[in-house]
């Protein structure tokens, strides 16, 4: 009798050798991914926007993120939105606005030395030498009326202001919400070394999740 035949035992599969590169190569990608996020963390940080002086932009409650660009040669851009320390003036407990008289119909020049403890979110205006008016809570820079889509016509005093110059090494800032905000027509222009980033992006609520 012929002996039974006997199944074909399984191929051996070896197992392949992890080579060290590719563990080098992973561990490095990991230290330059983790470098990479904690420079960004330095240079990136999220504000709470805390009232309605830039709606419809941005509204109470919203949160928003500003790049720091320290001292790396930017300086903000006309209709660029910015965090900065507004001067000593837009203090709630502050004894004046303005460092000088601000008369009906005129934006305050001359800000009180000092800054504010919390940041403020504004957007640019006016940069140094800019010939700035506002009508009808629209602004003329220039000579040229801006096109502003966000920012909602308006009648008073604060919204009708003569031309003036943005002074040196400052910029002017308004909300969006003109009607009513605080900004560089009450307390004047923010020294460039008083602003702190540019916002770029919301990411609270979801709804208004993106670029700004």
């Amino acid at each position: 009798m012929d002996p039974a035949p006997q199944a074909p035992s399984p191929p051996q599969f070896r197992r392949p050798t992890r080579r060290p590169v590719h563990r080098m190569v992973l561990v490095t990608s990991t230290l330059v991914f983790a470098l990479v996020v904690l420079w960004a963390l330095s240079l990136v940080k999220p504000y709470r926007v805390s009232s309605g002086s830039m709606a419809p932009t941005a509204i109470s409650g919203q949160r928003i993120i500003a790049d720091h660009l320290g001292d790396d040669g930017w300086n903000p851009k006309p209709d660029e939105i910015i965090v900065f320390k507004a001067p000593a003036g837009a203090r709630v407990d502050a004894d004046r606005e303005c460092g000088s008289l601000r008369e009906p119909g005129t934006a305050c020049l001359v800000p009180l030395r000092g800054e504010t403890p919390i940041s403020f979110v504004k957007r640019v205006v006016g940069v140094p030498g800019d010939r700035i008016e506002v009508k009808g809570g629209h602004v003329v820079r220039n000579g040229r009326l801006l096109s502003e889509p966000f920012a909602e016509d308006c009648d008073g005093e604060i919204c009708n202001l003569a031309e003036f110059t943005v002074p040196p090494d400052a910029y002017f800032v308004m909300g969006d919400n003109r009607d009513d905000s605080s900004d560089s027509r009450y307390w004047g222009p923010v020294p460039r070394e008083q602003i702190i980033g540019r916002v770029f992006g919301s990411y609270w609520p979801p709804s208004r999740f993106g670029a700004l």
